[in-house]
């Protein structure tokens, strides 16, 4: 398990890693896509990676060594204040009254890209790292270009598996992009009976180079380790691994390789993954299927297993919509008429 005090070690190396994520073409620019100018000293807007989710926007305010801010993102807003000391930031904040979040940020010297730590309290306890630039997000256009197949390996164990959940599922809770609502647009992993789900192993389908750690839990229950990759060559996509137990400790910059076991599953039941994958396109943030996004070498595997095809794994848009979800706030209040999984031989 991570420890704060170890994350914070890597703050120290924050210009190291602004080179690495430059490397891995996160200062590249794709048409159409603009940069937001800094004011003097660090305010400004700072596009961030939090929570895994690289869907966050930091409005930063700066007054001598004072601070304010707001952060937007797709679970909601945290507000608060902050001090400076030089080119490092502490803030604190909550949301909602109900979750109290503090940051510890440094900024490289020109201030365009900042790292750091979070850690959550209240209803949500969890930690992770933070990302961030004044340089918008890169786009990539699906409908003009199509989804390319860059996912090079499987991302599980694979033998051990009994099922998927289809894309759009009614199974979880609603995790849904800019476009849709209510509705499980990730694939989780259910393994074969007797399975220790603790032995697992979780693989990251994709060459690229970790953009944002978090870690989860459940009361005193850690909940384990998510890891969102971005990949090679794929700069406005990422891809996103839940509750694992990392084989070593992932800390933003940090390469891995198609193929390379980053950890083991942490859950104690249910399923042992969560998958993700999503891209930044010209109107907002979409999620896909990760069955889109691999090769015809990695779904043979699948063949393999009894599966016809891609679309097997994913509910259309049309047929959710037909039969839509409902919700109380992110949790399923009914899991749909239609099947929510595919089941593997």
């Amino acid at each position: 398990m991570k420890n704060l005090f170890t994350w914070f070690i890597a703050l120290s190396l924050f210009a190291a890693l602004a080179v690495i994520v430059a490397a891995a073409g996160c200062s590249k620019k794709n048409e159409g896509v603009t940069d937001i100018g800094g004011e003097a000293g660090h305010s400004g807007t700072y596009y961030v990676i939090f929570g895994v989710a690289p869907r966050w926007n930091l409005e930063l305010e700066q007054d001598g060594t004072d601070a304010s801010f707001t952060l937007n993102g797709p679970q909601g807003t945290f507000t608060g204040t902050g001090t400076f000391s030089g080119d490092s930031l502490h803030l604190t904040g909550d949301w909602g009254g109900v979750v109290t979040i503090s940051f510890q940020l440094a900024f490289t010297e020109n201030g365009d890209t900042l790292v750091g730590l979070w850690e959550a309290s209240g209803d949500l306890r969890a930690r992770g790292t933070v990302f961030g630039t004044k340089a918008a997000w890169q786009t990539y256009d699906i409908d003009a270009h199509g989804i390319p197949q860059f996912a090079t390996s499987d991302c599980i164990e694979l033998s051990k598996i009994a099922r998927v959940s289809r894309f759009r599922s009614g199974e979880g809770h609603d995790y849904s992009d800019d476009f849709e609502s209510c509705r499980s647009m990730k694939h989780y992993y259910f393994p074969k009976d007797g399975v220790d789900r603790h032995s697992v192993k979780i693989y990251s389908p994709v060459s690229g180079v970790v953009i944002c750690t978090t870690d989860e839990w459940d009361g005193d229950l850690w909940k384990g380790t998510a890891v969102n990759i971005r990949p090679f060559g794929y700069e406005a996509f990422d891809v996103a691994l839940y509750h694992m137990n990392p084989t070593d400790t992932l800390f933003v910059g940090d390469t891995v390789w198609a193929g390379q076991q980053i950890g083991t599953s942490q859950k104690e039941d249910g399923t042992v993954t969560d998958m993700v994958v999503g891209l930044h396109v010209p109107a907002g943030y979409k999620y896909i299927s990760f069955f889109q996004a691999i090769t015809d070498d990695v779904f043979h595997r699948y063949e393999l297993r009894g599966a016809s095809s891609r679309d097997e794994f994913i509910i259309t848009k049309e047929d959710r919509d037909a039969d839509p979800l409902t919700c109380n706030g992110q949790q399923f209040t009914d899991s749909g008429h239609i099947e929510n999984w595919v089941y593997l031989n």
